[in-house]
C-alpha cells in the first residue's frame, strides 16, 4: 500500500503487474492486482494502526482512501538468492 499516494513505484507496479521484495539476501517474486477502492477500508485501517506513527501524517495530507493505491501480492514461486 501506498500512504504516499501515487508515487513513481506505484505507476510502475501498475504497469508492470509483477514485482520482487528483497530481504535479506532473498528474493520473492510476485504477481501484483490492485484492491479496489470500495475493499481498502480494512486494509488500510490495519496498516495505519500497525504503523501509525509513521504514515499518520500522510492520510492528513491525503485523507481520502481512493488516493493511497492498495495492491494484492500473490507469490510467483520465483524465489532466490540476490
Amino acid at each position: 500500500m501506498s500512504p504516499y499516494g501515487e508515487s513513481q513505484w506505484v505507476r510502475n507496479l501498475r504497469n508492470a503487474g509483477t514485482g520482487e521484495l528483497s530481504r535479506q539476501g532473498r528474493v520473492e517474486t510476485f504477481q501484483a492486482s490492485e484492491v479496489p477502492v470500495e475493499r481498502r477500508p480494512a486494509i488500510i485501517a490495519a496498516y495505519r494502526q500497525a504503523c501509525r506513527r509513521d504514515v499518520d501524517r500522510y492520510f492528513i495530507r491525503l485523507p481520502d482512501l481512493k488516493d493511497h493505491p492498495v495492491f494484492r501480492m500473490d507469490p510467483t514461486g520465483g524465489r532466490g538468492h540476490g
